[in-house]
Formats: structure tokens, sequence, C-alpha cells
């Protein structure tokens, strides 16, 4: 049985036997499965391994998925408009098929579509890990700038029709 504590509830069979269930009771150190008038000694009983609790992942507040959801639209709308990767690094296809954020993805700059990039995957990919460089040709904004909102009039439309508030 090992080091598992047997308790209302745990699931466990009988050794020997087929005899499988949920133990329902406990007196005197015995055990009774479901709804059998019979009790076990725990020597008798091995516990059923039970998967671990998997982690949940937090939810999105009301306010990011709100933000989500217009970055949603906004993003499609910016990529039917802008289909040429502006970044050229080596390994570049050409084609934008994903937005780089210059400066950051984080609260409302996630909908600031002036800080929106069209890139290919390989130069996003080469943009991410090689930050310094992003920076130094124009592609990326340091993340130690201080840049204030700024919002286009469609992005503060966007905003008020989904009841985000202006910051």
């Amino acid at each position: 049985m090992g080091s598992r504590t047997l308790k209302t509830g745990s699931k466990v069979s009988v050794k020997n036997t087929d005899k499988k269930g949920v133990i329902t009771r406990i007196e005197n150190g015995k055990y009774s499965i479901g709804t059998s008038k019979v009790f076990y000694v725990p020597a008798e009983l091995i516990a059923e391994k039970t998967a671990p609790k998997k982690k949940t992942i937090n939810q999105a507040s009301p306010d990011r998925q709100k933000l989500n959801a217009i970055y949603s639209l906004l993003s499609r709308e910016y990529m039917q408009h802008n289909k040429t990767c502006i970044a050229g690094f080596e390994g570049c296809k050409g084609k934008a098929n994903e937005i780089h954020h210059r400066y950051k993805r984080s609260g409302y700059y996630l909908i600031m579509t002036n800080y929106f990039a069209p890139v290919c995957r390989s130069c996003h990919r080469y943009a991410t890990t090689h930050s310094k460089k992003a920076i130094e040709t124009g592609l990326s904004v340091s993340r130690m700038a201080d840049i204030p909102y700024s919002f286009t009039s469609y992005e503060k439309k966007l905003m008020a029709r989904y009841g985000v508030n202006l910051p």
C-alpha cells in the first residue's frame, strides 16, 4: 500500500480479487468499499493511483480579454494591408505573415498599431532573439524607453465599442 493514507473517497482495489471501489466508511481502522457491509484491513487494499491535478492556466482579466478582442480585429485588418516583411534580416522570406510589436505587448501597447511591424516568421524569430540588432535597425524600440500611449481615432473608437476606458 506504500505511504498513501487511505481516507473516505479514496479509490482502492482489494488484493487477489477483481473488486474495486471507493472507500465509503472507516471504522476501527477497517475500511468499507461502496455499499458493501464487508470491512477490509489496510493490508488487503491497494490504493489506486490518481492522476495529478492539472495546473490550470490563469485566465486573462476582463480588461485583457477586451484588449485581446480589439487586437484580434486590428491585427487581421493590419495584415490585410501590410503583406511585405519590412525587416529584411538574413533568411527573410519577403512575405509578412506576423506582427512584430516594436515596443511592448503589455497593457494598452498591445493595440497601438503605430508600433506594429509586418514581418515574416524568420525575421520575427531573429528580432526576438537578437533584440539589440532589432533596436539598432529600428525594427524595435528599447523596453527601457518611456513611450506614452497614443491611439489613432480608430483605436479609440474600438476601445469605446468594447468598453475599454482610455488610460
